[in-house]
C-alpha cells in the first residue's frame, strides 16, 4: 500500500527522453514536408514544360496563324503563328518563314509562341526519318526537354512535326 505522502513525480530522465522523442518526430515530419514540397515543385515545372510543348505543337499543326498570311508580313504585324493551310495540312512557305524568323529574331519567336521562359526547337521529319527542316537550337540535356510529335501533310506527303521545349 502506498503512503499518503507519495505523489506522482516526473523524473528528469523521463522528461528528457520524451522531449527527445518529440523533437525527433518533429524533425522527421519537417524534413519530409520539405522533401514533398520540393518534389511537388519539380513535378509542376515538368508539367508546365510538357503543357507548353503540347500547346505549341497543336497550335502549329492546326492553326493558320493570325493573320492567316503572317508569313508574308513584317514581324510587328504577326499576332500568332501557325503552319496550317487547314488543320494538319502544312504550308511550306510558313515553315520557311518560321525558320527565317528563328534565325533573325529568336526572342520574338519565343514571345509570339508564349514561350518566354523556355527555349524551343522544331523539326519537320519525313516518314523515312529525314529531317526536312530544323528550327531553333538543339538541346542536348535530355532531362530538361519536353518533346511532342504531331503528324501532318506537307506537299502531299506525311511528315512529323517534333517540338522540343526546354529550359
Amino acid at each position: 500500500m502506498r503512503s499518503s505522502n507519495e505523489k506522482g513525480q516526473l523524473f528528469t530522465t523521463d522528461f528528457v527522453f520524451a522531449s527527445a522523442m518529440f523533437l525527433a518526430a518533429l524533425i522527421i515530419v519537417y524534413g519530409y514536408s520539405n522533401l514533398a514540397s520540393m518534389r511537388i515543385n519539380e513535378l509542376q515545372i515538368i508539367q508546365d514544360r510538357e503543357y507548353a510543348a503540347r500547346r505549341t505543337a497543336q497550335m502549329l499543326v492546326t492553326s493558320e496563324g493570325i493573320p492567316r498570311n503572317w508569313h508574308a508580313l513584317a514581324d510587328e504585324n504577326i499576332k500568332s503563328i501557325g503552319f496550317a493551310l487547314e488543320p494538319n495540312i502544312l504550308s511550306e512557305e510558313k515553315i520557311k518563314r518560321f525558320k527565317k524568323l528563328s534565325d533573325e529574331n529568336y526572342a520574338f519567336l519565343r514571345d509570339i509562341l508564349g514561350l518566354q521562359k523556355y527555349g524551343i526547337s522544331i523539326k519537320v521529319i519525313s516518314t523515312s526519318g529525314n529531317t526536312l527542316y530544323s528550327v531553333g537550337p538543339q538541346k542536348t540535356q535530355e532531362s530538361a526537354i519536353a518533346k511532342v510529335s504531331r503528324a501532318g501533310l506537307l506537299n502531299n506527303a506525311i511528315v512529323f512535326l517534333d517540338v522540343e521545349v526546354f529550359e
